[in-house]
């Protein structure tokens, strides 16, 4: 188990000092700032004004996710969002240039409240993660059902099941209505 943790460890540090290269191959990393994205988006949605309120406000759910990552998958995690944030650019200086914000300025806004918000985690690991929580070597993420089988039901108070099989050139279906 040691010796599995330390070649992880190892392997992570090697890919961290490249990390446009390991971090987007590194799936565990893209799960971590999708699920960063997606709770700093729902407290966009909700009235983002002040950052340290925000923060203040998400923190118990980003844990969630920043608890369950391992130290190499936060460190190729925030090469991700720094190069989103070195790519959409700095959003002062965007507003400056244009004096109002745009779609440009905002990409850059949100781009850096994920790399605040998950620095704000990841600052509070030692401290704050329960001792009950496991580090997932393959952490998939929290927040969204990317990469997951999902099913939802909407309905009016009708339900149809249909399994349909297909096999050579014949096509069985088999129903259920529910009424």
């Amino acid at each position: 188990m040691k010796a599995a943790l330390r070649l992880t460890t190892v392997a992570g540090i090697l890919l961290a000092s490249r990390p446009g290269v390991a971090a987007e191959s590194d799936p565990a990393a893209v799960a971590l700032s999708r699920d960063i994205s997606r709770i700093v988006g729902s407290q966009e949605g909700t009235g983002w004004f002040v950052d340290s309120s925000a923060l203040n406000e998400i923190h118990p759910i980003l844990m969630e996710s920043v608890c369950r990552a391992t130290p190499e998958t936060r460190t190729r995690t925030r090469a991700l969002l720094e190069e989103e944030v070195s790519e959409k650019g700095d959003p002062r200086k965007l507003f400056q240039e244009r004096r109002e914000v745009d779609a440009d300025v905002d990409d850059a806004r949100r781009a850096e409240r994920e790399l605040q918000a998950f620095d704000y985690a990841n600052a509070r690991v030692q401290a704050e993660c329960p001792y009950w929580v496991d580090v997932e070597l393959d952490f998939r993420g929290r927040q969204s059902d990317a990469d997951r089988f999902t099913l939802r039901l909407r309905t009016g108070g009708l339900l149809q099941l249909r399994q349909t099989e297909v096999t050579g050139v014949s096509r069985r279906s088999y129903g259920a209505l529910v009424g």
